[in-house]
């Protein structure tokens, strides 16, 4: 349902996209990982982020929501679930997704591995655009989208006083 499917989307930009501390502790990483934290989080979160916005998940999202918009159903969409992964993962610049994923209070930290998540995630939307030309779909146009919507809030975080991040938003 609809309401399952953002509750996950909760819990995703809660627990594995704003950087797991309990994972990063010395005492976990040291048994699991020799080459260090930062590029186990990274392959981490990229993983579940890739596995968000594979071809298959999003077709198929896509099928079901025109199949259930025709049956008057009410759906959880590609463009909704993209909407959701920007405001989480931009809820620093983004005000609707500072509220929405993290009640207007706490923001996630915008340390390195947000940082590299938010690199990633852009990549991503690049890359499903480039996709276009080798096999159109509706997932390269809300890609497309997403894309402009995060210049416009990247393009005013710039102008506001960041400090410590403003080379990082002028590199977004």
């Amino acid at each position: 349902s609809e309401e399952w499917q953002e509750d996950a989307m909760q819990f995703l930009v809660q627990e594995v996209f704003r950087t797991p501390r309990w994972i990063s502790t010395p005492k976990i990483t040291n048994y699991i990982q020799g080459e260090g934290t930062q590029n186990m989080m990274r392959m981490l979160q990229i993983s579940a982020l890739r596995s968000l916005t594979s071809d298959t998940r999003l077709n198929c999202m896509m099928d079901v929501s025109e199949t259930g918009r025709r049956m008057g159903m009410k759906v959880y969409t590609v463009h909704e679930l993209m909407d959701d992964l920007r405001l989480g993962l931009f809820a620093e610049i983004i005000p609707d997704g500072n509220k929405k994923f993290f009640d207007g209070k706490t923001l996630p930290a915008l340390d390195v591995y947000r940082r590299n998540l938010q690199f990633a995630y852009i990549k991503r939307l690049m890359d499903l655009v480039e996709e276009v030309y080798e096999k159109p779909s509706d997932a390269s146009a809300a890609a497309f989208l997403q894309l402009r919507k995060l210049r416009k809030s990247v393009k005013q975080a710039r102008r506001a006083e960041f400090t410590q991040n403003e080379a990082h938003w002028w590199m977004c």
